[in-house]
């Protein structure tokens, strides 16, 4: 899932607000888990959208059930991703493919995740819970320390720190709540319709 669009409705005031509270909880968790010694791994079932495919992406292993769907969904409500959706996409799959998806509203099943990277393992619902522990297992008997400091030095490799690019990908995001393009995407999804953009 993704974060509570409803939320973000009424004036750009009230949008910015929803916006700073959300943000301004889950930047310093984001930016926890990316610091610490043990691996993080994700389990998807069901849709990555939104802020959920973006704290899915900061992961270090992904697995997903064969129904998973990702998508960035920021594109129906007219606005950029946030929490570190712009800093891990293009960096597990190239700018080239975070800007299908982005812009062509691209959603990927989890074996199509998989072939690009964004997913490690795809299982059966009926295996997903023991192929989920298994990967847990198999990572957790690791050298997780070494693991801790590979993602940090893979992070750093990047060359934009994801902190500084945490703070960018929120201003873009308040800066697209003043438009007329996120009142009338927000509108839309609320009322289950396409957006009808143009492009003020």
């Amino acid at each position: 899932a993704g974060g509570d669009v409803a939320s973000m409705s009424g004036s750009p005031d009230q949008a910015r607000n929803a916006v700073n509270g959300m943000l301004d909880a889950l930047i310093p968790a984001i930016l926890q888990l990316r610091s610490m010694d043990a691996p993080v791994i994700a389990g998807v079932k069901g849709a990555a959208a939104g802020a959920g495919l973006s704290l899915a992406l900061m992961a270090d292993l992904v697995v997903a059930e064969e129904n998973a769907r990702f998508l960035i969904a920021y594109n129906g409500i007219g606005t950029v991703p946030d929490c570190g959706g712009t800093w891990f996409l293009p960096h597990k799959i190239g700018s080239a493919r975070a800007t299908e998806m982005m812009m062509l509203g691209r959603t990927l099943s989890a074996i199509e995740a998989k072939q690009l990277g964004l997913v490690t393992e795809v299982s059966s619902e009926a295996k997903f819970e023991e192929v989920l522990a298994a990967t847990v297992h198999r990572v957790a008997n690791g050298p997780t320390r070494a693991f801790g400091a590979f993602r940090r030095l893979v992070d750093d490799a990047h060359g934009s720190p994801l902190k500084v690019h945490l703070e960018a990908e929120r201003q873009a995001f308040l800066t697209a709540t003043e438009t007329a393009d996120f009142a009338e995407g927000v509108s839309a999804f609320l009322a289950k319709r396409p957006a009808f953009f143009s492009g003020r």
